[in-house]
């Protein structure tokens, strides 16, 4: 359809709506009907406020269950359904009494279909999808209600066309809606797959995640070929947009991808899942997620750092829970030579057992290490299997209860020393230094007068 005839036609289309609205005030029994609708809309407000004060109370048990069961919010009023109550009651008189009665069938009708909208929109809880779908229904109930549906239906599938390309609006609209439907559709449908697979607690972390991602990436792909199909467009033409797209992707979204595949692999060997904890570039945590881009880990101080996958595949990475959790960790320790090395043994591993985190088995030891230049040095070595609280903070507990069980048997922990020897010289060794010293400060005079 050209577009001067679309301008006609919507101009024809103007006319006759007009006409009609304006043919709907001709005779008094349209005035009387019109003047029905009138009352049922004002009775309506009165007869909300009463249910909403008696039945519909928030305290009543009904609104709760409505609430609960029908997902209704506190503001829904009702309002739109108690007036289209009224209406089809008016409506029924007026027919049983063989009375005009046209007026009157569409008011209700559209009420009724305004309320199914609020009430879907109710039901959404603020979701898109829901909303768009009744609202598009509504739309489509007025039209009919007008009688002008099926014209507007075939507006939209006339052809247009835009230099050597012509398309079709209908086809176009149909399909975005589709579209997005349908991934809404597969995305809830995905969703309950996950909350599935979390429950199955024989199954790996990794493998749950990997699956995961599967269902939703084989939900995106069907909802796209599904919507381009309801467009009418060719799926076999798709190759070569396939092969540019392929090209794309390799030049411009190379790290994308890399992020994508490494994402894939990272949960396919298993070397690292949720939970684990892990230590990269100097950042110690745990990992909270792994997202198809990233892999969340959160360190101690509850800082998300947001890693590439390929970072994770790409450099050296310490899992400290990867086979278990079981983790051995490392203080030293420095006495004095005046102590005795076995007591100190003794004592410090007397220290570390009322610590709990510290296991008993495998058992603390500690060790003899060397003799430094101030202190002999000592060192202890004890197991935990809850890195994810933490390695720090426990070897700092451990090195206060030595430091005040050393105190309390007046072992002391040396301070470093060093020996300065100072040696003597002769009157005639000075003097030789001292000319020496009066000769080198006189050798730049002399060439500066040369």
């Amino acid at each position: 359809m050209a577009v001067n005839d679309t301008r006609q036609w919507l101009l024809d289309e103007w006319h006759e709506t007009r006409d009609m609205f304006i043919g709907a005030f001709d005779g008094p029994g349209d005035w009387v009907q019109w003047a029905v609708v009138a009352f049922c809309l004002i009775l309506a407000w009165p007869v909300s406020l009463l249910v909403g004060k008696t039945i519909m109370c928030p305290e009543k048990g009904f609104r709760k269950a409505c609430e609960r069961f029908f997902g209704l919010s506190k503001s829904f009023s009702g309002y739109p359904l108690y007036a289209s109550v009224l209406g089809w009651l008016m409506w029924t008189v007026a027919y049983l009494a063989q009375l005009p009665a046209g007026i009157l069938y569409k008011f209700a009708f559209i009420l009724t279909a305004y309320t199914i909208y609020s009430f879907s929109r109710q039901l959404a809880k603020g979701s898109f999808v829901p909303r768009m779908v009744s609202f598009l229904v509504f739309i489509s109930v007025i039209l009919e209600l007008l009688g002008k549906r099926i014209d507007f239906i075939n507006l939209l599938k006339s052809e247009i066309a835009f230099g050597g390309i012509s398309f079709s609006p209908y086809a176009i609209l149909s399909g975005i809606v589709t579209l997005t439907v349908v991934l809404w559709i597969s995305s809830l449908l995905a969703s309950a797959a996950t909350r599935g697979l979390q429950k199955k607690k024989d199954l790996a972390p990794s493998t749950r995640v990997l699956l995961s991602k599967v269902f939703h990436v084989i939900g995106y792909v069907v909802s796209v070929l599904f919507a381009l199909q309801t467009a009418g467009m060719n799926l076999t033409h798709l190759a070569v947009f396939s092969g540019a797209l392929g090209i794309g992707l390799g030049f411009g979204l190379q790290k994308v991808i890399s992020n994508f595949v490494s994402g894939i692999i990272l949960l396919m060997d298993k070397s690292i899942k949720p939970g684990d904890v892990i230590e990269i570039d100097e950042t110690f945590g745990w990992i909270n997620s792994i997202r198809s881009r990233y892999v969340s880990v959160i360190t101690r101080d509850r800082k998300e750092h947001l890693i590439p996958n390929e970072d994770l595949i790409t450099n050296r990475v310490i899992n400290w829970s990867f086979s278990d959790t079981f983790i051995r960790i490392k203080a030293d320790i420095g006495v004095s030579y005046g102590s005795d090395p076995h007591q100190v043994k003794d004592i410090c591993l007397d220290a570390i057992k009322s610590i709990p985190r510290i296991l008993e088995f495998p058992e603390p030891v500690c060790l003899l290490t060397g003799f430094g230049d101030s202190s002999v040095d000592m060192q202890l070595r004890f197991w935990i299997n809850d890195p994810k609280e933490g390695v720090g903070n426990i070897k700092s507990m451990v090195l206060f209860a030595v430091w005040d069980a050393l105190k309390e048997n007046n072992i002391e922990i040396p301070f470093p020393q060093r020996d300065l020897h100072l040696k003597s010289i002769t009157v005639d060794s000075a003097k030789v230094l001292r000319e020496e010293f009066e000769a080198l400060k006189a050798q730049p005079e002399a060439n500066s007068e040369e």
